[in-house]
């Protein structure tokens, strides 16, 4: 384990780069962008190292944060790393294609980052595009070695990447409050997170930079502490409910709700649409977020598939089971229409059985459609009775209405007791 020896922990030296002549050329069609083509080649090789594309969506064209003075340092960046990899004609076409929308679609203002040297800024650059989904420790580590960083500290056995911590800290925290760092979940067996921040409160804090709610270096953090499964429950909320957060915490801690509300997924699942529900995660505050972590949302078992459950929870926060599953909401969740759009009418009190009658003597009766209209009729009623069933928890009634509506094995007998029926009035 890291003990740091140093009340106040100095900032790391800067690179030591071993300049040679610049190996990075743009070709002559794209020279308009040649005091650019660092900044462009950095941001190329960040993109390709985490496996994504030069599509600049509305998110991303945000992470554009570079100064001109960038331009030097990030050539000896460059110029640092081993296996330089040289861009293709193709992605500079494609790198001064998307730089190009960024600047057609840019307004005049204060970059936030601003105030950071070069060196620091291109770190917290490389982490806000890191910043998706996955354990801290690991999105560390990831980011240091992008970085090539020094090693300063002995490894924790523990964390492994204690080496990177102190750079990391230094770093986030010109731009955030240490206030806020505390919050992030450190999910190691080890006190090298929590030693290091102890550390730095000794010292003299940052100025604090503001950001707006709509910043994604805002949002970042909320990525690290906003758990998935709750930050699902609030979606599920705020779809048909105004902001209040109180009602929310209360039902949160309603025992009645518990295997609806307990959580058993990944706290990292990629199934969560940041893009879509940022706007809702920053409604509730940071701190709200670890204690809806720490106090509600403990990991455990449950039988029932995440969108039954999600089903279960719009259920609950709807003022009326009618509009639970709008196609708003569903879209929002990640959840396909059908069969919801069914559960809307079976589930409505509004719902009326219809007639068993048949006219089974009558041949118009055993034609497909007539049949196949009046099986249909009856699996709907059968939904509706399982819905009314008082003694079942809505867990239970939901995951037999849901297997009801899509089980499809009914199909192929329901065609071959037609046939039989056809040819046997034929006769």
């Amino acid at each position: 384990m890291y003990h740091p020896q140093l009340n106040r922990i100095s900032s790391p030296p800067p690179f030591q780069f071993n300049l040679t002549p610049d190996p990075i050329t743009i070709p002559s069609e794209y020279s308009a962008y040649v005091g650019f083509k660092h900044r462009l080649w950095v941001t190329w090789h960040l993109r390709r190292y985490l496996g994504a594309g030069w599509s600049l969506g509305q998110e991303k064209l945000d992470l554009w944060l570079w100064e001109d003075e960038d331009e030097q340092y990030l050539e000896g960046f460059a110029l640092s790393r081993s296996g330089l990899t040289a861009i293709t004609a193709r992605d500079w076409a494609s790198a001064c294609s998307a730089f190009e929308v960024h600047l057609s679609q840019s307004t005049t203002f204060v970059n936030p980052l601003a105030h950071l040297t070069c060196q620091n800024r291109l770190r917290f650059i490389v982490w806000l595009n890191l910043t998706k989904y996955g354990k801290l420790s690991e999105l560390i580590g990831t980011w240091g070695n992008f970085l090539s960083l020094p090693f300063l500290v002995e490894v924790c056995q523990r964390c492994k990447i204690s080496r990177f911590l102190e750079n990391w800290l230094e770093t986030m925290r010109e731009v955030y409050p240490l206030e806020d760092l505390q919050l992030i979940p450190w999910e190691c067996p080890c006190e090298c997170f929590a030693e290091l921040l102890r550390s730095l409160l000794l010292g003299a804090q940052a100025p604090r930079v503001n950001l707006p709610k709509t910043s994604p270096i805002f949002r970042a953090l909320y990525r690290l502490v906003a758990p998935t499964w709750p930050l699902t429950l609030w979606m599920a909320f705020r779809a048909s409910n105004n902001i209040h957060i109180p009602k929310f915490l209360d039902i949160l801690q309603d025992p009645v709700h518990r295997d609806v509300i307990l959580n058993d997924s990944d706290e990292h699942d990629p199934f969560l649409h940041w893009e879509t529900w940022a706007d809702y995660a920053v409604e509730i505050d940071l701190t709200t977020w670890l204690q809806i972590r720490n106090t509600v949302c403990k990991r455990a078992r449950c039988a029932f598939h995440r969108d039954v459950r999600v089903a279960a929870a719009c259920l609950i926060f709807s003022p009326s089971p009618e509009s639970a599953f709008s196609q708003l909401v569903l879209e929002k969740l990640g959840i396909s229409v059908y069969p919801f759009d069914i559960v809307t009418l079976v589930v409505s009190k509004h719902y009326e059985p219809r007639s068993n009658y048949a006219q089974f003597a009558s041949k118009e009766f055993w034609t497909s459609q007539n049949l196949e209209n009046w099986i249909e009729t009856r699996r709907l009623d059968f939904c509706h009775a399982v819905w009314q069933t008082s003694h079942l928890g809505v867990l239970e009634r939901l995951s037999i209405i849901l297997n009801t509506l899509q089980n499809q094995a009914w199909a192929p007998q329901v065609r071959c007791f037609i046939s039989f029926a056809l040819r046997t009035n034929s006769n």
